[in-house]
């Protein structure tokens, strides 16, 4: 039985001709347009997600140059119930003239930890350099030992649990893998499929060459889907950079039986070295001294003069030194209390016009 030829019209024209198709198989409208509305809903929100992170991130960079803002996670509870294990906290770096009681402040203690308390007293020490005696709101006493700064970090604003949450964000691998999430979203978003096409017969008027304008719109475009997928590959991890530094702080217990008075009250004068005495003999000085006032220093003493240096323990009472002579000198005396505290007093060496050398503290 002969087949039958399509017709010369058709050979010429064939998108005008009747082909035979698969049947189609008929899907719930209802259904496919429901799932379609999630999937846009579900781009639509991560990208938000993905530009509200990013402005967040950018005002958190801006606020950390230019007015000393940092993040705070609390890692224990002693300033419950105002502040909880968990939280995050936004502090501000302040002078400590700026600071006043009530405050929650951010400040090293002997032992280099920060720690996050109230300020229930606060002191001059001369210097621009303040006395602060904290306490956590959970403690029925306050720290063993005053802290002596010239700054703190301030607590400006706190919410509880979110602490949890930042750090674990900042990771290297959930920021590539929250990069990679995004980007393809916005791939999938960008890229729009080309209308699908009929196939021609081989060699017809309407099959279009690598150069037509067709091909040309095909590549083009998936210029703006790689284009993008580049930019939030390089974006999304910079954006995360952006955001200030992460510091975990202790709202640390205080135990009666370990709380001291011994520091709460002194000033610079009482933490500086007492000068004993100072004498000139022949080419050399010698300075005497002894312990402050109000409490040893544990880390001892330091001497610097023009041309030497010592360390002097605390256990070496009494304290003398002596070094080579030198017109005009200057040898500064400093007692070292923990990593932070020190205070200091200086023994100057006068030569008289008739060549007399004579020392004496300034």
């Amino acid at each position: 039985m002969l087949q039958s030829q399509p017709s010369r019209l058709c050979r010429q024209y064939p998108a005008g001709c009747r082909r035979e198709h698969p049947p189609l198989v008929h899907r719930d409208p209802g259904r496919v347009t429901t799932v379609i509305r999630l999937a846009r809903l579900f781009k639509e929100t991560a990208l938000t997600v993905t530009a509200v992170v990013g402005a967040v991130c950018i005002a958190g960079f801006v606020a950390n140059m230019f007015f000393g803002i940092t993040l705070l996670v609390f890692r224990s509870g002693s300033m419950a119930p105002a502040i909880h294990t968990g939280a995050l906290a936004l502090a501000q770096q302040v002078p400590a003239a700026d600071v006043h009681v009530g405050d929650v402040v951010s400040a090293h203690n002997a032992q280099g930890a920060l720690i996050t308390h109230r300020v229930v007293a606060i002191e001059s020490a001369g210097g621009g350099t303040y006395a602060m005696t904290m306490r956590g709101d959970a403690n029925d006493v306050a720290d063993p030992t005053d802290y002596l700064v010239s700054s703190v970090d301030r607590i400006v604003w706190h919410i509880d649990d979110l602490g949890y949450l930042v750090p674990w964000a900042q990771q290297p691998f959930v920021v590539f893998l929250g990069g990679a999430l995004v980007g393809a979203i916005v791939v999938s978003s960008v890229i729009r499929r080309s209308p699908r096409r009929e196939p021609r017969d081989a060699g017809g008027p309407d099959t279009p060459a690598n150069g037509s304008p067709s091909a040309v719109a095909s590549r083009s475009r998936s210029l703006p889907a790689a284009t993008t997928l580049l930019g939030v590959v390089v974006a999304v991890p910079l954006l995360a950079t952006l955001l200030p530094p992460v510091r975990a702080t202790y709202a640390a217990f205080t135990d009666t039986a370990t709380a001291s008075t011994s520091f709460r009250t002194l000033t610079e004068a009482q933490l500086r070295p007492v000068l004993d005495g100072c004498s000139v003999t022949a080419d050399r000085l010698t300075v005497t001294w002894s312990d402050p006032t109000g409490a040893v220093p544990d880390r001892g003493y330091s001497v610097q003069s023009a041309n030497s240096s010592a360390h002097i323990p605390a256990d070496s009472s009494p304290y003398s030194w002596s070094t080579p002579l030198v017109a005009d000198d200057l040898v500064t005396i400093t007692a070292q209390h923990f990593a932070s505290w020190s205070a200091s007093i200086g023994v100057r060496v006068t030569t008289a016009t008739d060549g007399s050398t004579t020392c004496s503290e300034v």
